[in-house]
């Protein structure tokens, strides 16, 4: 009798996917304007503009934001992957859970991320306490050859965004999109689209 699993490759998205990133988002909006001089709009109105893919120009504008854009940009890529506002990010309440299906049912689990900061990540990683879970970490343009192949349908891709979707298209996996990460679910396209990571593993589908 096979004792092969469900899934073969899974390469899983980090950020809007497996943590909530709202608050590490929108602290690192607030640091910026109020050191250069604005208003903050509110936290949910940043963030459902976010979702909506409004252009930064229209946010720092809404904001009053008293630099340039050049320095809101320069600003935020000097400090988002910092640990003073990577602590504002929390596991997703349905994340462990998950982490346990897939292993159960996968055969390999990759966590990919756009993240650039290597170290940062792998301390967080840690301190969060899932590292344990992957079997290789793809991180900025430490990608590893694995995500050179091409791959079945019986390999997944999970995440929150359109770079996501792309992955799982140059792939040939199947994509499932969670649509209460950063990207509103109209912008997304996928074989599947859920809210919580929970859909998977009590539905058994």
């Amino acid at each position: 009798m096979s004792d092969k699993k469900r899934f073969d490759y899974v390469f899983c998205d980090l950020d809007g996917t497996l943590l909530e990133d709202k608050q590490r988002h929108y602290e690192c909006y607030k640091a910026i304007v109020n050191k250069y001089g604005g208003n903050c709009i509110p936290p949910d109105e940043y963030w459902n503009d976010k979702r909506d893919k409004v252009k930064r120009t229209v946010l720092l504008e809404k904001s009053g934001f008293q630099g340039t854009y050049d320095d809101y940009l320069s600003e935020w890529l000097a400090l988002i992957e910092t640990p003073e506002f990577l602590k504002y990010e929390t596991l997703k309440p349905d994340t462990l859970s998950f982490l346990e299906w897939l292993g159960d049912n996968s055969e390999h689990i990759v966590l990919t991320t756009q993240r650039r900061n290597r170290e940062n990540l792998l301390s967080q990683l840690e301190k969060l306490g899932i590292s344990g879970y992957f079997e290789e970490v793809a991180s900025g343009d430490n990608k590893p050859d694995i995500l050179d192949g091409k791959y079945n349908k019986d390999s997944l891709v999970i995440g929150d965004t359109e770079a996501d979707e792309e992955t799982a298209e140059r792939l040939g996996c199947t994509f499932i999109a969670v649509t209460s990460g950063l990207r509103n679910e109209k912008y997304l396209a996928a074989d599947r689209k859920i809210t919580a990571l929970k859909e998977l593993y009590e539905s058994g589908n």
